[in-house]
């Protein structure tokens, strides 16, 4: 056998040894994209919130989840680069005090899960390399719950987020019918999921919003409402087919409307 032969046959016997290892090494746990599906907040809590439950600004936005790194699209961000987890075992009550610093007694019920306290969950601590994935906020660790095919997750201000899978294979679905879809601007929501999503937030938003104002009787604040929410499509669609101007465009939609009712 010439030495040539043998340095293949060699190759190809490490690399078989090794596959397995740099799969597993490749193997991040809880892997893949989630949207967040509900917002919770702690119903027991003095204080004014920054969010309230199933806020627009958060329901809908996206984690995604890689051995190289974890990004979100939730207000606050992530620059995580090369993740590291620690699993534990803990109950659903334990994490909530534990990430939320309140009493470990009745603390999902504070948060008004629907889920029981004493619920065994799967834990995983993170820690990144570089960057943060922390409550929205550089330093410290964060941690994903794990239940009932769902993630948990600690996030700003003492929200806790749930969040679900994505279909990767889904197609994205704004508040409108893409077929009629006319504008660049429409265009470019119809074939992008986080646009979609946004749009969605946004439509739904300003429907509450609006119906906020009729059931307290305020007409000046309604009309108020519809006036900028015609000027704000308006500047949307100047953004044309930009997708990052459109995603700023409709946070920043959001972030006004989640204020509409201030002082009112």
């Amino acid at each position: 056998m010439t030495n040539h032969k043998v340095l293949l046959q060699a190759t190809a016997i490490f690399a078989a040894f090794m596959l397995p290892f740099f799969a597993q090494a490749s193997n991040t746990p809880l892997q893949g994209e989630w949207q967040v599906e509900e917002a919770f907040v702690n119903t027991e809590t003095e204080r004014t919130l920054n969010y309230q439950f199933n806020d627009d600004r958060l329901v809908g936005r996206f984690l995604s989840i890689t051995a190289q790194g974890i990004s979100t699209t939730l207000p606050g961000g992530a620059n995580c680069q090369s993740p590291t987890f620690k699993e534990s075992s803990t109950t659903l009550d334990a994490w909530i005090a534990a990430t939320q610093s309140i009493d470990e007694k009745g603390a999902a019920k504070a948060y008004d899960l629907g889920l029981e306290g004493n619920a065994k969950t799967q834990v995983e601590t993170v820690t990144c390399a570089t960057g943060h994935f922390a409550n929205g906020s550089p330093g410290g660790n964060a941690s994903l719950a794990s239940i009932n095919q769902r993630l948990l997750l600690n996030w700003t201000d003492g929200t806790v987020l749930q969040l679900k899978p994505v279909d990767k294979n889904s197609k994205p679905q704004p508040s409108f019918n893409c077929v009629k879809a006319a504008s660049a601007s429409e265009k470019a929501i119809c074939g992008d999921r986080e646009l979609a999503s946004l749009d969605q937030s946004v439509a739904r938003s300003y429907a509450s919003m609006r119906t906020e104002a009729v059931t307290v009787g305020n007409k000046e604040l309604e009309k108020k409402l519809q006036t900028q929410q015609k000027a704000w499509l308006t500047q949307r669609n100047s953004c044309n087919a930009d997708v990052q101007c459109l995603k700023k465009s409709m946070n920043d939609r959001l972030e006004t409307l989640a204020h509409s009712l201030d002082g009112v």
